[in-house]
């Protein structure tokens, strides 16, 4: 070895051999020892990122699973309530049904469906009815029937004095249910809340937990459905309580419906065993829990702090899915059964950290080979010299290389610039927070002033009121459109102003925002506008009187005033009158355009429910959806929130836009209401499931007379000015509107206004309104 020999020629380079031999031996393996250290330390902490890794992974995958279950569950339950509904319409359907006819209805349901534990019907007895009542039923085969009601002793005992009862009359199976026969329902007092709900709503209402005798170890809901006497008016919240005809009652257990989740296997995602739990979030507190799971005990509610077990669930990993069924929110939550929640083996961790160990390892074997060949340093450091001379040689071929890139580059923006600057509409560039960068010649002329004048200065030099531009620059662009359009009040250097359109869009430039306005002068549009208005406005006016005239003499003839009239004639009449209401209904949507337009519009603004414009909307609507066969659900809600607005004028734009998704919807379809919170709004949403909007249609929705099928044979009729109007009163409430459409699964148009509170309210609103 070259370090067991030594040199007696003081002129040779060979000093490093004696000093290697001369450092002390504790010094010559430190670099091994922290080679050791260093590499056990990073493998402990690679075992920990594995571990926790494999612990996200199994995370993951229990929310896969879950998920799974979860609407697995809430399908369960709907299609359990379906059921209930469907023996409402056929009560509905019929002016009376025998306890056989009842029996042999119910049947296949409670087959299909072992979380329906009872079904039962209540017919509404009036209390000068009662005798009567009780009597008839004696007399049909129930000799010891009455009804009942339960005593504090918790026995039943015949029903005390009230204006009115709903007692059991059938219930199915007969033999576990013979007990609540004759029971009155109006009795409790939850229960008669409920049917308070659900009579005045004409919806299926259900009731807060209760415990069934014939299942102590779990929670029970009753969902009741009403049903009304046929051909009976049920428009408004009396008239529907009026023609109440009783109730079908469905008594749902929580703990069939669910199945036996903790020994629930998700197909496809390895063995994962999942606990269920339900909260009615409406509930007070002590009685939120519904069904409570845990590996000792399924299925039942076996603690005594509930409080406390309802704290242990929402902490920890767990899965939330809220729904809304028959009146209340519900919370399915699925937690896994065991701690660890880990899928599969847990060799990852290991692997990595034998793997780390092994290659700490085999870098200290390699180090103290390297140590042990000292005298190869001075070839590495000839290679590495040459090396670099190489590189030096490639980097400066690599900067003749730029500098070329940088003269072409050069010329490109030059040519660009050309080009903008023979554009004829202005083009001006925008910083994040609104100053101008650039500008063409075209917006200097525009605004009669300088590039260098513009450049570097705030936009509101260029705008007569920068309120107007501001809510572009701090919102964002539509993702789908590109940018957004409107139109704004310009100023010249002279200090007078033009009304322009404005395009922006907003793009990334060295991970900075900024902004891309096209700017067009439109004074000589806006004076055709005008002129085209006022033209459009006098001959609306105009024509309104005869066609008045004309539809109420149309009217007269076809009521006989003229004597018989021939078939064929008053088939023609029926032609003339229906063209005469549409030339109406058109010239009303002009004449509202215009009052919008010109300012004259009046709105009476007031705090409104959101919850009861929208279930007024769909009963005033129900009937035109109907024509089309089309159902109307709410599918979100949010109870207790207010927007400040005029109700005529909210009713019109969710009428515009609920008979809108009908009329393109198909039939037996659904047209879905839902309204959420998008922030500071309160966001009003309409969807169908029809054939969406076509791209090229989709710039002109709003537009006025703009149709998406403006052919003679289009089969749905309008006047094109609808989501016009809507668009406008929007606007007029301070809000916005748009929509997403995909081709073949639907639309959705939706708009947002601000939430209402007392502290939001203008003080000159605030003054007044007290």
């Amino acid at each position: 070895m070259p370090e067991s020999t030594t040199s007696a020629d003081p002129e040779t380079p060979r000093a490093p051999e004696p000093t290697s031999e001369l450092r002390p031996r504790w010094r010559r393996w430190l670099p091994v020892g922290l080679t050791l250290v260093t590499g056990g330390c990073l493998s402990l902490l690679a075992f920990s990122f594995a571990a926790g890794v494999e612990e996200n992974r199994a995370i993951a995958v229990f929310r896969l699973a879950a998920d799974e279950r979860l609407f697995a569950v809430e399908e369960n339950i709907r299609s359990n309530i379906e059921s209930l509904e469907a023996l409402a319409a056929f009560y509905a359907g019929s002016d009376s049904v025998e306890r056989n006819v009842f029996a042999a209805f119910t049947a296949p349901i409670l087959a299909r469906h072992p979380g329906i534990r009872a079904l039962e019907w209540a017919p509404r007895v009036r209390l000068e009815d009662r005798a009567a009542f009780e009597r008839e039923i004696r007399q049909s085969g129930l000799p010891e029937f009455q009804i009942t009601e339960r005593a504090e002793t918790n026995e039943m005992v015949r029903a005390s004095s009230r204006k009115e009862y709903f007692p059991v009359l059938y219930v199915e199976p007969l033999e576990d249910n013979l007990s609540a026969l004759g029971f009155d329902l109006g009795s409790v007092a939850n229960r008669k809340a409920t049917i308070e709900r659900a009579a005045k709503s004409g919806l299926a209402m259900a009731t807060g937990r209760i415990r069934l005798v014939q299942e102590p170890g779990g929670f029970s809901t009753l969902v009741l459905s009403p049903v009304y006497r046929a051909g009976a008016s049920l428009d408004t919240d009396i008239e529907r309580r009026d023609a109440l005809k009783g109730f079908v009652i469905g008594v749902f257990s929580l703990n069939k419906m669910l199945g036996a989740p903790s020994a629930d296997v998700s197909e496809g995602l390895s063995p994962f065993a999942l606990d269920l739990h339900i909260v009615d979030e409406q509930a007070s507190a002590g009685e939120r829990l519904l069904h409570f799971d845990n590996s000792e005990h399924s299925g039942a509610l076996n603690i005594g702090d509930e409080e406390a077990a309802e704290a242990a669930l929402l902490s920890g990993v767990r899965k939330t899915h809220k729904i809304f069924l028959a009146g209340r929110n519900w919370s399915l939550v699925a937690t896994p059964t065991r701690e660890p929640y880990r899928v599969g083996t847990q060799w990852l961790p290991w692997g990595v950290l034998f793997a780390g160990m092994a290659f700490t390892i085999l870098a200290a074997v390699y180090l103290i080979f390297i140590l042990n060949r000292t005298h190869t340093i001075a070839r590495l450091v000839g290679q590495r010299t040459r090396e670099l001379v190489l590189s030096n040689e490639n980097l400066a071929a690599e900067v003749r290389i730029r500098t070329e890139a940088q003269d072409r580059l050069a010329r490109s923006e030059h040519h660009i610039r050309t080009i903008i600057d023979a554009v004829g509409d202005g083009i001006v560039t925008l910083s994040s927070e609104g100053t101008v960068e650039t500008v063409n010649k075209a917006a200097c002329k525009m605004f009669g002033r300088e590039p260098q004048e513009i450049t570097g200065q705030y936009l509101k030099i260029l705008i007569a009121d920068e309120k107007e531009l501001r809510p572009f620059l701090t919102g964002d662009v539509s993702a789908d459109r590109g940018s957004i359009s409107a139109e704004i009040t310009g100023r010249r250097r002279d200090g007078t102003t033009f009304p322009m359109e404005v395009s922006l869009t907003a793009m990334r430039f060295d991970q900075e925002k900024k902004y891309v306005a096209t700017l067009r002068d439109i004074t000589e549009r806006k004076k055709i506008d005008r002129l085209k208005n006022e033209f459009v406005s006098t001959v609306s006016h105009e024509l309104r009187t005869p066609l008045t005239s004309i539809n109420g003499a149309l009217g007269l003839i076809d009521g006989g005033l003229a004597g018989e009239i021939p078939e064929k004639a008053r088939e023609l009449i029926d032609i003339a009158r229906r063209n005469g209401d549409r030339l109406v209904r058109l010239i009303n949507d002009i004449l509202d355009i215009e009052k919008m337009e010109s300012g004259e519009a009046e709105i009476d603004f007031r705090p409104l429910p959101v919850m009861e414009v929208i279930e007024r909307a769909i009963r005033a609507n129900v009937g035109f959806a109907a024509q089309f066969g089309v159902e109307l659900r709410i599918t979100e809600s949010l109870p207790g929130v207010e927007v400040y607005a005029g109700r005529d004028q909210l009713m019109q734009i969710l009428t515009n836009l609920i008979s809108n998704a009908a009329k393109f919807s198909p039939r037996s379809g659904t047209v879905e209401l839902a309204v959420v919170r998008a922030g500071p709004w309160v966001r009003f949403s309409v969807t169908d499931h029809g054939e969406g909007i076509s791209p090229e249609f989709q710039p002109r929705v709003f537009s006025k007379f703009s149709q998406a099928d403006s052919s003679n044979t289009r089969q749905a009729g309008g006047t094109g000015l609808g989501l016009n109007i809507c668009k406008t009163l929007v606007e007029l409430h301070g809000g916005r509107i748009d929509f997403t459409t995909q081709a073949g699964k639907g639309t959705t148009f939706h708009f947002d206004l601000p939430e209402w509170t007392p502290e939001s309210m203008p003080a000159s609103q605030r003054a007044a309104s007290q």
